[in-house]
């Protein structure tokens, strides 16, 4: 089951399973990951589970700003949107999330590569 781990100082503080529909994320009480310090949005990103259009029997796990202030970041870069792959390292204020997907851990990283028409 995928999820996403909360580290501090590299150690777990706890996990958040991933299993479907949406997960929120934020410092307001009504977010399933609530996170509480002032550069963490009330509403800040969330995650949104769906069935993978090309691998039958596994989900995608896309990762959105949700207009946060201070916006989020995906193994260094900062993200408005993001397909989650096994390991990624996901940065929302002061707080390091972890997303593990054991389904995907026999997969190669692909790279995509977007040609404009003017050059």
């Amino acid at each position: 089951m995928a999820k996403l781990v909360l580290l501090v100082e590299g150690v777990t503080q706890r996990e958040y399973p991933l299993t479907e529909g949406t997960v929120r994320i934020g410092r307001d009480t009504v977010n399933d990951i609530q996170l509480d310090d002032d550069t963490v949005s009330g509403s800040h990103a969330e995650v949104s589970i769906k069935q993978s259009q090309y691998i039958d029997g596994t989900n995608d796990f896309w990762l959105r700003d949700l207009k946060s202030t201070n916006g989020i970041k995906v193994n260094g870069q900062r993200v408005n949107r993001h397909l989650l792959h096994n390991e990624d390292e996901i940065l929302i204020g002061p707080y390091l999330l972890r997303f593990l997907d054991p389904s995907q851990q026999g997969f190669a990283r692909t790279t995509r590569i977007s040609i404009d028409d003017d050059g």
